[in-house]
């Protein structure tokens, strides 16, 4: 039986079972005997049956999750491969299809497409423009190492969010012990994933996320980082992202310390009557309007009216 076995499962979060999935595929993929392989397989299939007791879930479904983390290891893998191919002075690349060619020019990135003016692009654009489904390939020849090796590790990290993402809804919709109120945010979710298009407070959070996120790469000696929740610390956390802080300051003489933490922030709509009682009937009355909740200090914002805006096809 597998040593992981010993720990009940209910002992650990979601995430500390997909990575006990994790270490139990990566020894199913490196058995090497016909016994170490059968082994492997009833390690895993005995932790799958009782992550499904102790969840009160279907089998099935569990099995679902585990193939997602090993597609997540395989995600990996690649990352590895493509990581050691910048290296590689022999190594051979050719652009993707719909994607957009970024070449470095005098101390500049520039986007280049056929028939368009050249456009400026900063780090931060092309290491957040992915969560627009904007795709770049960033030219060999002339990025530098360093820009295409975080833009490798940045489009992994997006590839494993939703991956993980993936599971948890498996795994909170199948499960007899989540809380109806929540199964509902997460059907909720999951409708709006099969969907062309995204309510307009998702946009809106996604939008400061990722300036915040430009804003802490291209400007000089910020002294903060952006983490996305994934799904369950929206649903039951209500946090729609969080910011990492971390200062140092110097007092007099040798006094020094360091002032660290992590503002957990959420969008909340705001009726628009609730506006206009509060703000004496200002311009709501054209504008939805959220609250960016930090802590104790509130942050309002206004974006164009509507309940959902489609996407276009592609990006």
């Amino acid at each position: 039986m597998a040593e992981s076995m010993d720990m009940h499962p209910d002992t650990g979060s979601n995430l500390e079972r997909y990575e006990e999935y994790g270490r139990l595929a990566k020894a199913e993929h490196e058995a090497e005997s016909r016994r170490e392989q059968v082994q492997a397989h009833q390690d895993v299939s005995d932790y799958v049956q009782e992550v499904a007791r102790f969840t009160d879930s279907r089998v099935a479904r569990q099995w679902e999750i585990f193939d997602i983390q090993k597609d997540k290891q395989g995600v990996m893998e690649r990352l590895k491969m493509d990581i050691a191919k910048l290296y590689d002075p022999e190594a051979k690349y050719e652009q993707p299809a719909n994607t957009r060619f970024v070449r470095f020019d005098n101390g500049q990135l520039w986007q280049y497409q056929e028939g368009e003016p050249f456009q400026p692009l900063t780090e931060g654009d092309i290491l957040t423009d992915g969560e627009w489904g904007i795709s770049y390939y960033l030219d060999p020849e002339s990025v530098p190492l360093l820009t295409r090796k975080r833009f490798l590790i940045e489009s992994a990290k997006r590839e494993l969010r939703g991956q993980l993402n993936e599971q948890i809804l498996i795994d909170e919709l199948s499960s007899g012990k989540t809380e109806e109120r929540h199964k509902r945010s997460y059907r909720g979710i999951e409708r709006h994933k099969k969907d062309s298009w995204e309510h307009t407070g998702i946009i809106a959070e996604r939008m400061v996320r990722t300036l915040l996120k430009k804003i802490a790469i291209d400007a000089d000696e910020t002294d903060y980082t952006v983490k996305e929740a994934h799904v369950k610390q929206d649903v039951v956390g209500k946090i729609d992202f969080i910011v990492h802080r971390k200062s140092y300051r110097r007092g007099v003489g040798v006094e020094s310390r360091n002032d660290k933490g992590d503002a957990k922030l959420q969008f909340t709509p705001i009726h628009p009557e609730k506006i206009l009682r509060s703000n004496r009937r200002s311009s709501a009355r054209s504008a939805m309007c959220f609250l960016l909740r930090c802590r104790n200090q509130h942050l309002k914002m206004r974006i164009p009216n509507g309940q959902r805006i489609d996407h276009p096809e592609g990006p």
